[in-house]
């Protein structure tokens, strides 16, 4: 996915549209859709592995 973060709601737009489309996010609220697509993305704890 290539976006262009010219402002803050082209990103939350396209973070949440990316976590709606993997991860069933609710589209209903896209601040917290959003939020969930780069926490994804990070190491579970003591693992080395994304989620």
């Amino acid at each position: 996915m290539r976006i262009t973060a010219a402002t803050r709601t082209a990103v939350v737009s396209a973070y949440a549209q990316a976590a709606t489309d993997l991860l069933d996010a609710a589209p209903a609220d896209p601040e917290r859709a959003a939020a969930a697509f780069p926490a994804c993305l990070r190491p579970t704890p003591g693992s080395g592995r994304h989620r």
